[in-house]
């Protein structure tokens, strides 16, 4: 009996001290999907508006709300099927400019980010104290473009 007593402790101190391994760091934090915005505030996550149905109709979605930041560092995109070749990366005055066909990209440069996605950033974008940032993507399958935009100015 003193034995089975003693194996019992001895499992439950067993049971106490020892924790299970912790999950991987990559299990701990999943890559966010979607398109974030790298800027002075941190990063944030943007909402897509687009023209919509694939240019067929000139109906613009414009965001009525589109976060203000002091400057942007990079944009993030971790999408399906994305591909950095198809970003188009813009500085406009107001986010209706986006829409000409007058509007010419900035230049670029794009970084796998080693996850499933990439960033892009341009050297044009720092010292902006206003107007628009905007990332352009093309929808895998020939759907509508994908407009992505932050306000520089205010932090």
């Amino acid at each position: 009996m003193k034995r089975f007593a003693l194996f019992g402790l001895s499992l439950l101190v067993a049971a106490c001290t020892s924790a299970p391994a912790p999950p991987p760091a990559a299990a701990q934090a999943p890559a966010v999907q979607g398109v974030q915005v790298e800027t002075d505030r941190g990063t944030l996550t943007l909402s897509t508006f687009s023209l919509g149905l694939g240019h067929q109709l000139p109906v613009k979605n414009v965001p009525v709300a589109v976060p203000k930041v002091g400057a942007v560092k990079a944009f993030v995109v971790n999408l399906p099927n994305a591909s950095g070749a198809d970003a188009r990366l813009y500085w406009v005055n107001d986010p209706d400019l986006i829409f000409s066909n007058d509007q010419q990209p900035l230049a670029s440069s794009v970084t796998p980010n080693g996850q499933a996605g990439y960033s892009i950033s341009a050297p044009a974008l720092s010292g902006r104290t206003s107007g628009y940032a905007m990332l352009v993507l093309k929808s895998p399958g020939g759907g509508p473009e994908r407009y992505y935009a932050v306000g520089l100015g205010a932090s």
